[in-house]
């Protein structure tokens, strides 16, 4: 997961400063740069039908699935009420496109980034002593001749590099549709802002998870970590900090989808689309999730073959931005 932060931080910029610069009010994000840069409407196609079926499965229903995982840690709730009232949620803030989503993030996401950054500060702290034991276990796990061999098969690599991506997207293509609709017309300036998302992201969020999970004396979970070194109270406030994170990702997700489908559409709305985002989400609260996550991997990569395509082929535009 590190080294796809490192490598993934270049990926986000390339990808960023090239949805600036040909983003159009019809046409955002890699749809924009395939399209008017590369001169690909079939790449852009592509890569929109494969965003739009990756907003439904691994930013909407996938998400749900976590969302429940949190509350039934701390309650256990029914699945249909449950399911209901996420559609009503997701639909709410969605029917109110950019402008309502990016007032319910900016509400939600720090604070409940600040609450689970210093909670994670807190075990660090008072597990202190296990540090040194912590980071010898993560090298120690990573180089070796078992590791080296799993690498050579792919499976230590591909599972890291997966979950790298699902944390922090990068060279999906996700990240410059959602710049796409910033204020600053600086390609620069968009493409260090999505570096320093990844930074945060996957390099502090993801480590401060890992030291936690390893240093505590709970079970090697995060719900089981925190209830061991703060007691059963901190269940509920992991819980609420991850819905949170698990709902923003719902709707920042389905920005990315709507730009996809008024792409494909050519319609200048996205309320249609917002019903049937609301209801497909809003089933991962109540169907079993492995076909899901398989499917999900699927469409990633299928999503970043005509955006890494596109980065490759426009990076002299980006060397020179």
């Amino acid at each position: 997961m590190w080294i796809s932060a490192l490598l993934g931080m270049a990926l986000v910029y390339a990808e960023n400063s090239l949805s600036v610069t040909y983003s159009t009010k019809d046409c955002r994000g890699p749809m924009a740069y395939l399209l008017h840069g590369l001169g690909s409407p079939v790449l852009a196609a592509v890569f929109a039908v494969m965003c739009l079926s990756a907003s439904v499965g691994m930013g909407g229903m996938i998400q749900v699935s976590s969302l429940m995982d949190c509350v039934n840690s701390t309650a256990q709730v029914k699945s249909i009420p449950a399911a209901a009232i996420i559609f009503i949620l997701i639909f709410i803030v969605t029917s109110g496109g950019a402008k309502r989503i990016g007032s319910a993030a900016q509400a939600l996401l720090p604070a409940a980034s600040v609450i689970y950054g210093i909670m994670c500060l807190c075990i660090i702290v008072i597990c202190r002593s296990q540090l040194p034991e912590a980071f010898r276990s993560i090298f120690s796990h990573a180089f070796g001749f078992e590791q080296a061999v799993s690498g050579g098969i792919g499976y230590t690599i591909s599972i890291g590099i997966r979950r790298g991506i699902f944390s922090n997207e990068a060279g999906l293509g996700s990240s410059p549709v959602l710049h796409s609709a910033a204020e600053s017309d600086s390609p620069h300036l968009q493409g260090m802002w999505s570096m320093f998302e990844v930074l945060f992201d996957t390099i502090i969020c993801c480590t401060l998870t890992a030291l936690v999970m390893i240093c505590s004396p709970g079970e090697s979970t995060a719900s089981g970590a925190f209830s061991a070194v703060l007691g059963d109270f901190s269940g509920i406030l992991l819980s609420a900090a991850m819905a949170v994170f698990a709902f923003c990702t719902i709707i920042g997700w389905y920005y990315c989808g709507e730009t996809a489908w008024r792409f494909l559409s050519g319609k200048k709305s996205g309320k249609g689309f917002s019903a049937f985002f609301s209801v497909a989400a809003s089933l991962g609260a109540v169907v079993s999730l492995n076909t899901v996550w398989l499917i999900s991997d699927i469409f990633n990569g299928l999503m970043a073959f005509p955006n890494l395509v596109g980065l490759i082929l426009l990076i002299k535009k980006v060397k020179r931005e």
